[in-house]
C-alpha cells in the first residue's frame, strides 16, 4: 500500500518508530522549485510541451512530460502544455537510516 500526503520528517520517524510504516521518501524542495520555474519560464517564452515530451534540465536532468492519470487514474489531460512532471530522484528513508539525517 502506498500512502501520500504531506508531514514534517520528524512526525514521520514517529510512525517508523512504532511499525506503522516502513520507509518514506523526500524530494528535494529546491531541485522542485528550480523545475517548476523553468517549465513556467519555457512555456511563458512560447513553447509548447505534450505528453512524451522530455526536456533538459540545466544541473537537474531530463524530465519528461506524464499524463495526468499517471497520478488520478482517469484524469483526463490536455493536448498541450499539461500534464505531470515527476522529480527525478527522491531520498527513501527507513528505521536504518532515518537518524543519520539532521531534519
Amino acid at each position: 500500500m502506498t500512502i501520500t500526503g504531506f508531514a514534517s520528517p520528524m512526525s514521520i520517524k514517529d510512525y517508523c518508530n512504532a511499525g506503522i510504516i516502513e520507509q518514506w521518501g523526500l524530494w528535494d524542495c529546491q531541485v522542485q522549485g528550480a523545475i517548476g520555474c523553468y517549465l513556467a519560464a519555457y512555456v511563458a517564452a512560447g513553447n509548447q510541451l505534450k505528453v512524451g515530451d522530455k526536456l533538459d534540465i540545466p544541473k537537474i536532468g531530463t524530465v519528461e512530460v506524464m499524463p495526468n492519470n499517471c497520478l488520478v487514474e482517469g484524469a483526463a489531460t490536455a493536448e498541450v502544455n499539461n500534464g505531470v512532471v515527476l522529480l527525478p530522484e527522491r531520498t527513501i528513508f527507513n528505521k536504518d537510516n532515518m537518524n543519520n539525517y539532521d531534519f
